[in-house]
């Protein structure tokens, strides 16, 4: 069954793909008045090229990882990225030429379809250049019974970088030289650290062990780990000094952490039972990567959950997607009685490295006590 719906979800998503440049180059044609049909044939094998390029390229970069695979994985992940503001061009030129009928409106849609496809170029351009700034997001949060130990000491939380083909061993020393700038007392890592990819897991894994944090760091799983493989990837971090928390629960000097991995396979997790049966009797910092179960985790009397996952969809209007899975949880800061819940939108991209009304985050968490 699971086979049967990797398969449909494979050919939907290719199906979409596939309809979507069809429609860029029949918007193409109409708009920009192309008739010659060596040049509509020329477009049209470029398109049918680049609709299967990042399929072709995350094929490519899995089996036989090498500076040319890296680089047609990036370009194809930024075309994909670009075709979807192309996409939303091509929609407000079908709707500016069907408003323009009624109202006999004559206009030069050559010259709006160059502005238009012009305008998605440079969107695409600054997007590269936003994904790549690394934007500080300070939170408070005030948690029941802190220990006094806490009290307005930070902890950094990051989340979906990603490191793979794109993201690499210099991502990752810049991100640690800006979590040493920010002096934490413990640093969580809650998933999807790597994009899935083979790679070399040690690399990956060796700039963490530079981090500065008192108390230490500590790593659940993402869905992207189990792409690579768990196995691989508590191999890799023992021979570090972070610590998988694999469902279990520490103390924290005084804080009950509790990390949770994500399911493997058809696995199913109710986090109140985990939480549960570590018997926590001090307040409750919850890991999870999905930002799910969370009235189980209210219920469980959890004090703060961090998660990540959606990227906040990354691109613009992706968000809405997001928003329409997870509601109010999504993205950002929630808080009810003595519950606080943040998911962050990562510090890495998946797919195109380009971001467009979203940043790349590293969240600062400082502590206060809750009268």
């Amino acid at each position: 069954m699971k086979i049967i719906l990797i398969i449909i979800t494979l050919v939907s998503g290719l199906a979409v793909i596939l309809a979507s440049h069809y429609f860029l180059y029949s918007t193409a044609v109409k708009f920009f008045d192309i008739s010659d049909k060596k040049i509509k044939l020329i477009i049209s094998v470029l398109l049918s090229i680049l609709s299967v390029s990042f399929i072709l390229a995350s094929i490519m970069v899995h089996w036989m990882e090498n500076v040319i695979t890296r680089n047609f994985y990036l370009v194809a992940g930024i075309w994909l990225g670009w075709l979807t503001l192309l996409l939303i061009a091509c929609l407000l030129l079908w709707l500016l030429f069907i408003l323009s009928k009624p109202f006999g409106m004559v206009l030069n849609f050559k010259i709006i379809a160059a502005i238009f496809f012009a305008i998605s170029f440079f969107v695409t351009a600054y997007s590269i250049v936003n994904a790549k700034r690394i934007v500080i997001k300070e939170i408070e949060v005030f948690v029941k019974n802190l220990p006094a130990q806490w009290e307005n000491k930070v902890l950094l939380q990051v989340s979906d970088v990603h490191l793979g083909a794109i993201n690499g061993t210099s991502f990752i020393t810049e991100i640690v030289q800006t979590i040493n700038q920010l002096e934490p007392e413990a640093v969580f890592i809650t998933g999807d650290y790597f994009d899935g990819m083979d790679g070399l897991l040690d690399d990956f894994v060796e700039p963490l062990n530079n981090i500065n944090a008192p108390q230490g760091i500590y790593f659940i799983t993402g869905n992207h780990e189990t792409y690579l493989g768990v196995d691989k990837v508590k191999a890799a971090l023992s021979r570090s000094k972070i610590v998988l928390m694999d469902d279990k629960m520490i103390d924290l000097d005084g804080l009950a952490l509790i990390g949770i991995n994500h399911p493997v396979g058809g696995e199913k997790k109710d986090l109140a039972d985990i939480i549960k049966a570590n018997n926590p009797k001090k307040p409750i910092v919850l890991l999870y990567h999905i930002p799910k179960q969370i009235e189980q985790a209210k219920d469980a009397g959890v004090d703060l959950m961090l998660s990540g996952h959606t990227h906040k969809g990354q691109i613009w209007p992706y968000g809405y997607i997001t928003r329409s899975i997870f509601g109010e949880y999504h993205y950002g800061l929630n808080q009810e009685d003595d519950f606080t819940q943040y998911t962050t939108s990562g510090v890495g991209t998946w797919g195109p490295m380009m971001r467009i009304g979203t940043q790349s985050e590293i969240v600062k968490i400082r502590l206060k006590n809750k009268p």
